[in-house]
C-alpha cells in the first residue's frame, strides 16, 4: 500500500500561497472556492490561480446541485430563494451552518422559495440571518434538485476551456449523467467527484465503474454526515469509498483544532486523521478553515509530514 501523504489545499480566487507552502512535497495543489466573489473575469481568475499554484495542480470546484442562498434572509420574516428550483414533501427540515442549526420548511414557492416555520426563536424576540451563498442541506428522500450545473458552473467551465485548464472537482455527484453534462462541454476534463448524499453513495456503489478511469471519489464529508439517516453511517461510507477507489480523497473538517491559539491539534483531531490512514486513505482536502491562515497552514502540513515519516515506520516495526 501507498504510503504517501498528498495533501490538497483550497483557495479563494484571490488568495495567494507563499513559495514555503507549495515546496512542501506533500502539496499536490489547491482547488479554488467558486463560491467566493471573483475581480475581473473568470477567464482571468483561473489563470492567475493555475499560475500562482504552477507547477502544483490547480483544480476548480464547481458548486453544481448544491443548494446555496441566492440573497441574504432573515429569519423570521424574509423566504430562503435557493439557486435550483426543487421539489420535496413538506414539512420537511433544512440544515444550515454545516448542521448546526436546523429549520422548518413549510411549503416551497415558486419552486425555489423556502417559506420557512417561525422558529422558537421568534417568540423569545431573536432572530436568525442566513448570509449570501450560505451552504444549505435538505436530507429528505423525497427532494429533486433541478439541474445540476448553475449559470455560474458554466461559465466556469468556458473559462477553463479558453484558459487550456482540465481539473474540475463537481459538487453533489449522482450519476453518470452529471458527469456526461460536464464532459459535453470540456471533454478533456479531469474530474474529482465529491459525495455528499445518499444517492451519490449508490451511485459510487452501483455505477462508478465504467468512469473510474477519469474520474476520482473525494469523501466530502461535511455534507454527507448531514444527509446520513444515521450519524454512525458516515464511518461505513468512508470504507465504501476508499474500497472502490483506492486513490479517494477524504475532506471536510479536518484538523480545526490547529485554529486555537496554541496551535496544537486535539486528541479527537488525531484519532480522526490516524482512522482515515487506517482505512486507506492517503490524499486529504484541506478545508478553507485551515488553509486560510498560513501559520495554521504550515502546522497541519508539519503535522502530516511528521505523520507520514513516523506512522508508517511504526507500522513497519
Amino acid at each position: 500500500m501507498n504510503n504517501r501523504i498528498g495533501l490538497m489545499l483550497s483557495a479563494r480566487p484571490d488568495m495567494k500561497y507563499s513559495s514555503q507552502i507549495l515546496r512542501s512535497p506533500l502539496v499536490l495543489g489547491a482547488r479554488m472556492n467558486t463560491g467566493a466573489p471573483v475581480t475581473g473575469s473568470k477567464v482571468s481568475a483561473v489563470r492567475g490561480f493555475r499560475h500562482m499554484l504552477e507547477p502544483k495542480q490547480a483544480w476548480i470546484d464547481l458548486k453544481c446541485r448544491e443548494l446555496r442562498l441566492v440573497e441574504t434572509a432573515t429569519i423570521p420574516g424574509d423566504r430562503l430563494e435557493l439557486n435550483h428550483s426543487i421539489s420535496v414533501r413538506t414539512p420537511t427540515a433544512v440544515y444550515y451552518n454545516d448542521g448546526a442549526g436546523v429549520l422548518v420548511v413549510d411549503r416551497v414557492e415558486e419552486g425555489r422559495f423556502l417559506v420557512i416555520r417561525p422558529p422558537k426563536m421568534q417568540t423569545e424576540g431573536g432572530s436568525l440571518t442566513l448570509g449570501k451563498g450560505a451552504s444549505l442541506n435538505i436530507p429528505d428522500n423525497t427532494l429533486h434538485v433541478d439541474g445540476f450545473l448553475t449559470e455560474s458552473d458554466i461559465e466556469y467551465i468556458e473559462a477553463c476551456v479558453e484558459a487550456d485548464l482540465h481539473n474540475y472537482l463537481l459538487s453533489f455527484v449522482e450519476s453518470r449523467a452529471d458527469l456526461k453534462q460536464l464532459r459535453d462541454l470540456d471533454p478533456l476534463a479531469n474530474v474529482i467527484l465529491k459525495v455528499e448524499s445518499k444517492r451519490g453513495l449508490r451511485f459510487v456503489a452501483e455505477d462508478f465503474d465504467p468512469v473510474r478511469d477519469r474520474a476520482t471519489l473525494l469523501l466530502a464529508r461535511g455534507d454527507l454526515f448531514v444527509e446520513l439517516d444515521y450519524v454512525h453511517q458516515i464511518l461505513g461510507a468512508a470504507r465504501d469509498l476508499i474500497a472502490r477507489d483506492p486513490n479517494a480523497i477524504a475532506a471536510s473538517r479536518l484538523l480545526l483544532s490547529f485554529m486555537r491559539e496554541d496551535s496544537m491539534p486535539s486528541c479527537a483531531d488525531v484519532f480522526d486523521v490516524g482512522y482515515l490512514l487506517e482505512i486507506g486513505y492517503r490524499q486529504f482536502l484541506l478545508g478553507d478553515e485551515v488553509c486560510t491562515d498560513e501559520t495554521t497552514l504550515s502546522s497541519v502540513i508539519g503535522f502530516f509530514s511528521a505523520l507520514e515519516k513516523d506512522y508508517f515506520s511504526a507500522r513497519k516495526a
